[in-house]
């Protein structure tokens, strides 16, 4: 079960950038056929997105992923060389927390006033979890 801390102050998500060749290494995307004939260039580059900055890259050109809880991105997404290299502290710490449950849960009670969360399962077992760094 994960849960997530909704007053987290997200960032604005940057726009896709559009291009026909990767804006870190200036090669042509598989689609430019006009400049592959040019250069005579057999090596088809795929467009991928840093998912912090935006802009338009190669494959080569992110090879790293990184979570972006402060983009909304809990779960690791591609990002570019320089991105990933000066992503401060702040933009990595998590805004969710996450449970163990091997059960199936029947019921879920939220009790904000004494922040606690009850969870009833198909084990006959009421589970209680403090969620007060969640609020």
């Amino acid at each position: 079960m994960i849960v997530w801390n909704l007053r987290t102050e997200r960032k604005q998500f940057m726009l896709w950038q559009e291009s026909n060749e990767c804006q870190e290494c200036k090669q042509p995307f598989f689609w430019n056929v006009q400049r592959l004939w040019q250069e005579k260039n057999v090596v088809f580059k795929r467009q991928h997105h840093c998912r912090r900055c935006g802009r338009a890259v190669c494959g080569e050109c992110s090879p790293n992923v990184s979570i972006l809880p402060c983009y909304g991105f809990e779960y690791p997404v591609r990002v570019c060389k320089p991105c990933y290299q000066e992503i401060p502290e702040d933009e990595l710490r998590s805004s969710t927390q996450t449970h163990n449950i091997l059960i199936e849960p029947t019921c879920v009670n939220l009790d904000i006033s004494k922040k606690l969360m009850a969870v009833g399962a198909s084990d006959n077992v009421i589970r209680l979890y403090d969620i007060a760094a969640c609020l």
